[in-house]
């Protein structure tokens, strides 16, 4: 079975020091919907991943 990069979505709990850099890699080739808890954690991902595919969110 191949996959299309561009139908994949990957999503990410946890936007730490872990979390974080997992997703910015995941977002070059695909979607990324990063989630944490931490409204901080989360206004950072938004900063961090400009122009990337990532949706940030904590709920």
């Amino acid at each position: 079975m191949k996959h299309n990069p561009d139908e994949m979505v990957v999503c990410i709990v946890g936007l730490g020091y872990v979390g974080l850099p997992l997703a910015e890699a995941f977002a070059r080739s695909t979607s990324v919907i990063g989630f944490d808890i931490d409204v901080k954690i989360e206004s950072g991902c938004r900063t961090a991943v400009g122009g990337l595919k990532v949706r940030c969110s904590t709920n």
